[in-house]
């Protein structure tokens, strides 16, 4: 479920971010480290790193997701579950690409990521095959500082700021799901 979630939130962005990671995880070295990565098979990760002129985007989970029953609706011999996703999109862009460089260029931006992100919720219910689903910006902050603290842990090339051309923002989002476990698409396809 998580796969066709951020499929949807990647797709919402694509036109105004150049590069979309559609599912980064946070990784933390045994040195304390810490920076996004992407899983790349066979227990393996691989940096995230930002194209030298589009920046980059991506989504992580950012927390625990949240599993409640959900006892509004009721049907026969189905189990209706409430999953509530924390995630976090964390994007870099060029300010030449969004058609405006001032100083309130990172608010414009986040402020138009929020409203393309807060439609979806017919077209991932639609995805999903859900009873009910809801994708809600509940905050967005534009502080460099603050943001390559959280994101960039211990990584010295991105210990001070990031280039003044580019802006950076981080949006946290959370995504309400209700469904049926019945519609909840499994691993194990043939066995389950």
């Amino acid at each position: 479920m998580l796969k066709q979630i951020t499929q949807r939130l990647s797709s919402a962005i694509e036109g105004i971010t150049q590069k979309v990671v559609p599912l980064a995880t946070q990784r933390t070295t045994s040195d304390g480290k810490t920076f996004p990565a992407i899983y790349s098979g066979k227990g393996q990760y691989s940096e995230i790193s930002p194209d030298n002129y589009a920046g980059l985007s991506y989504f992580r989970i950012n927390g625990r997701t949240r599993i409640s029953d959900f006892t509004e609706l009721k049907r026969a011999c189905e189990e209706i579950k409430q999953y509530d996703y924390p995630i976090r999109l964390v994007a870099c862009i060029k300010n030449e690409l969004t058609g405006t460089d001032d100083g309130f260029t990172s608010d414009a931006l986040a402020l138009t990521l929020i409203k393309a992100l807060n439609g979806l919720d017919g077209s991932l219910k639609q995805d999903l095959s859900a009873n009910f689903t809801s994708v809600k910006c509940v905050s967005y902050d534009t502080d460099v500082k603050d943001i390559l603290t959280e994101e960039y842990k211990g990584i010295d090339r991105l210990k001070n700021s990031i280039p003044y051309e580019y802006s950076l923002i981080a949006i946290d989002i959370e995504v309400q799901v209700v469904i049926s476990t019945n519609c909840i698409e499994l691993l194990c396809k043939t066995y389950c």
